[in-house]
């Protein structure tokens, strides 16, 4: 089991819980998947995991920023017809 498949499957449980600890995870992990990781890798994924989401959101915002920029230039053409 590697760190970046642990990523992909644990995203949505750290969109849900952002503040779960290592430690919890590893418990987590133990429980659901059957397998012992250790803390360490345990912390590289969590902080994958939430530099991903993190990422997410910034991409959003910039599609927030085109999307506004769209609207000021239809609202400039017809105010200048």
């Amino acid at each position: 089991m590697s760190t970046s498949w642990l990523v992909d499957h644990c995203t949505e449980t750290f969109r849900l819980q952002p503040a779960l600890r290592a430690r919890e995870l590893k418990d987590l992990i133990d429980k659901e998947y059957s397998y012992k990781a250790t803390l360490f890798m345990c912390s590289r994924v969590r902080a994958k995991a939430l530099n991903a989401i993190i990422d997410d959101y910034k991409g959003q915002f910039w599609h927030i920023r085109n999307y506004l920029y769209e609207v000021y230039k239809k609202t400039l053409v017809q105010l200048v017809k």
